[in-house]
C-alpha cells in the first residue's frame, strides 16, 4: 500500500472518528502540568529544528526537576540526544509508518500525557500521539496541522504573524502551560567515549591541538542550499595559503562522502574527509576541536552554533531569520544574497538557486578571514 494511500485512509478515519464525538481532548484550561505523569517533545523531522528543542528541555527541567521529560525525534538524530541529563528517555521516530506499532507500545509504556509537538509531518503523528494515551497535545504555534480538533491550542494554530525565529515558538509551549522560559540558546551535552575516539583519530592523523582545524560542510538536505563545491576548494586553498597550519576537515553523511572526496583531492594533503565516517555524537565531538565551522543552512550548523564555535554560514532558498543565529552574532556569521524571487520555503522547489550560487569566494572568505584574525588577536 503506497503512501498516499495509507495516508488519505488515515485522514479520513480520524476526520469519522471525530465526526462522531469519538475523540475527546483536553483544552488548555484542564492542563496541570505540576501533575502530569509525563510530558513529551516532540520534532520528528529535520536535525536543526530537533536542537532548536534544547531550551525547551532546559526550561522544563528548571520549572519540573521531579517529572519524567522525552523527546521523540528522528532516529538518525538521536544519538547526539542521549547524553542531556535534562531528558529522561529519547524514542526513536523511524519515518512514517515505518516501525509505528512498536513505536506506539513504547509511547504507552512511557505514560506521557502531555505532548509539546514542535516539529512533526502529518498525517501520522498526531494520531501516533492520541493512540498512546495523550489527550493534552499542545501545537507549536502558528504551526497548523490536519488535525486541528486534536489539539488543545487550536485557536493558535496558523494565526497571525509568527515571530522571526523558531526557538522562542517552542518556548511558547512552555509559557501555555504556565511556565516561565529566559533562555534561548542551544546547547549539545558531548559524548565522553566519542570525545576519546576524535581525540585518537585526529591525533592518529598528526593533527595537534595547537593546528588551526577548519570545518567544511558543503552538502546539505536539498541541493538548492549548497553552495558550489567548487568554492569551497578555492576557500581551502586560500585559508591554507594565508594561514600556515590551518587544516580542512570535510564533513557529511555516507551520502555526501564522494562529494567531499571531490573536495577533499583537489585541496591537497591539508585536507582531511571524515564523511560518512562517524556518529553524530562524533561529529559533535570533532565541532569542539574546530576553530571555524563553514557551511550552508544545514543540520551540522546548528550543532557548530550550540556548542560555541566560530560559524560563516551561508543563505540560500531559505530564511536566516527563521534558523540562523540568535546569540553571538560577533562570532555567527551570515552570508546572505536576497534576491526578489525569495518566498517561503522556495528551496523545496527552486531548480537554479542562484541566490547561493551567486555568492563569491571573496564574501565567504573576508568572513572567515575577520574571525580567524580575531582569533589571533584574542589568543
Amino acid at each position: 500500500m503506497n503512501l498516499k494511500v495509507r495516508d488519505n485512509l488515515l485522514i479520513l478515519g480520524m476526520h469519522a472518528l471525530n465526526k462522531m464525538g469519538r475523540l475527546k481532548v483536553t483544552g488548555l484550561s484542564e492542563i496541570d502540568i505540576q501533575k502530569s505523569n509525563g510530558i513529551l517533545i516532540v520534532a520528528t523531522t529535520a536535525l536543526g529544528d530537533a536542537i532548536f528543542c534544547t531550551p525547551l528541555f532546559e526550561a522544563l527541567r528548571t520549572a519540573l526537576p521531579g517529572k519524567k521529560i522525552g523527546f521523540l525525534v528522528h532516529r538518525s538524530f538521536q544519538d547526539i540526544f542521549l547524553d542531556d541529563d535534562n531528558l529522561n528517555v529519547v524514542i526513536p521516530y523511524y519515518g512514517k509508518y515505518k516501525k509505528a506499532y512498536s513505536t506506539l507500545q513504547r509511547l504507552k509504556a512511557e505514560v506521557f500525557d502531555i505532548a509539546l509537538v514542535a516539529n512533526m509531518n502529518d498525517p501520522d503523528v498526531i494520531p501516533l500521539l492520541y493512540w498512546s494515551g495523550i489527550r493534552a497535545i499542545i501545537r507549536r504555534p502558528w504551526k497548523s496541522t490536519i488535525y486541528n480538533y486534536l489539539m488543545s491550542n487550536p485557536e493558535m494554530m496558523g494565526k497571525g504573524q509568527p515571530p522571526d525565529h523558531a526557538i522562542p515558538l517552542n518556548l511558547k509551549m512552555a509559557e501555555i502551560v504556565g511556565l516561565k522560559t529566559d533562555n534561548e540558546r542551544t546547547y549539545i551535552k558531548l559524548n565522553k567515549e566519542s570525545q576519546q575516539r576524535i581525540s585518537g583519530l585526529l591525533h592518529d592523523k598528526g593533527i595537534g591541538k595547537g593546528e588551526l582545524l577548519i570545518g567544511f560542510h558543503p552538502g546539505a538536505s536539498l541541493t538548492s542550499k549548497m553552495w558550489p563545491p567548487q568554492g569551497y576548494v578555492e576557500l581551502g586553498k586560500k585559508i591554507m595559503a594565508d594561514y600556515p597550519g590551518s587544516m580542512i576537515v570535510l564533513t557529511g553523511s555516507k551520502k555526501e562522502a564522494p562529494l567531499c572526496r571531490e573536495i577533499e583531492r583537489q585541496i591537497g594533503a591539508r585536507a582531511f574527509n571524515s564523511a560518512g565516517k562517524l556518529s553524530l555524537r562524533e561529529v559533535a565531538a570533532l565541532f569542539q576541536r574546530l576553530i571555524l565551522f563553514v557551511s550552508g543552512d544545514t543540520g551540522p550548523f546548528h550543532i557548530a552554533n550550540a556548542l560555541g564555535i566560530k560559524t560563516v554560514t551561508i543563505f540560500g532558498p531559505s530564511d536566516e531569520k527563521t534558523n540562523g543565529p540568535l546569540w553571538d552574532l560577533d562570532i555567527h556569521r551570515v552570508i546572505k544574497n536576497s534576491l526578489e524571487c525569495y518566498y517561503d520555503n522556495c528551496g523545496r522547489w527552486c531548480k537554479k538557486p542562484e541566490c547561493i550560487q551567486g555568492i563569491s569566494v571573496t564574501a565567504v572568505y573576508d568572513e572567515c578571514r575577520s574571525l580567524l584574525d580575531a582569533g589571533r588577536a584574542t589568543s
